[in-house]
Parts: C-alpha cells; sequence; structure tokens
C-alpha cells in the first residue's frame, strides 16, 4: 500500500496530486531480517542504514529505501491465525529523520503494516506531518537486490 500524506493529514497530499517524477525510483533495500528473526519487535535504526551504506555506498537523493525484515514470508500463518501480531518490526524514527533529511530519499517502506509499535505511532505521524509517503505490507523483498534496481510505482 502506497501511503500519502492525506493517510493521517486532512491537508496531505492525496494518490492524485504526486507528479508523474515519482513513478520510478532508485530501490534500497537494507536488510534487517536477521536481527527481527532474533527480536521480533526490533526497530531499524540509523546504524542499519550505515551498515548498508559501508557496503553499497552512500543512499541516493530521491531512493525509495525499503526495510527487509521477512515479516511479510508469513502472511499466510497471520491469515490463519485470524489476526496479526502484537509485536512486530519497526523503522525508527531517528532512523526516518536520517533518511528524509539527510538523504533527502523520497519515500521509505516496510513489511508490517504499521511503522512503528509505539503507543503513539511515531514514526508514521512524523512522516504523515511531514507529508512524507511511504509504503506499507510490502512483500517479497527477499527476492530484490539490496542495490541497483528500480521501484516503479
Amino acid at each position: 500500500q502506497l501511503a500519502p500524506p492525506a493517510h493521517w493529514n486532512e491537508l496531505g497530499a492525496t494518490i492524485s496530486d504526486l507528479p508523474p517524477t515519482v513513478t520510478l525510483r532508485p530501490l534500497v533495500v537494507v536488510d534487517i531480517s536477521r536481527k527481527v528473526a532474533a527480536e521480533p519487535g526490533y526497530t531499524a535504526s540509523v546504524a542499519d542504514v550505515l551498515v548498508w551504506e559501508a557496503e553499497h555506498g552512500r543512499v541516493p537523493a530521491g531512493a525509495a529505501v525499503l526495510f527487509r525484515s521477512d515479516w511479510s514470508r508469513r502472511w499466510g500463518e497471520y491469515l490463519v491465525e485470524g489476526k496479526m501480531p502484537a509485536v512486530f518490526p519497526g523503522v525508527g524514527l531517528p532512523a526516518l529523520q536520517f533518511l528524509h533529511q539527510n538523504r533527502s530519499i523520497l519515500l521509505h517502506g516496510h513489511e508490517p503494516l504499521d511503522t512503528d509499535s509505539t503507543p503513539t505511532l511515531e514514526g508514521e505521524a512524523w512522516l504523515m506531518h511531514h507529508n512524507y509517503l511511504h509504503v506499507e505490507g510490502a512483500a517479497n523483498l527477499h527476492l530484490v537486490p539490496p542495490a541497483g534496481a528500480l521501484l516503479s510505482i
């Protein structure tokens, strides 16, 4: 799901407000799946982004940065159980702020249906109230290279 700012902010941009220039973006996939396997509620950090950059170079301005947790590989289990787990991986507010303010990304994305599991959804609230897009419920990130691909929106 592509969530525009209007998802939370009644004055925010809607999907129809987005310019065509957002439709094809360099894709960055930050793999936090091993950390999530050890700690299901793991929150991605600036350090995770810096590890990606050490191997692949600086996150390109205008990129779509998706966090691979492999959480989506268990969608079938969640459907059978009839509910989502109470604990899920997230992306921390400092990482979101770093990516948007220091790397000038277009959007970030994640596999769970919310950005973070804080009581106030602080990361998602910050994104929406600062007019940033994000992708929720991403899947099959294990099939995508960490760098060198494009995301078509």
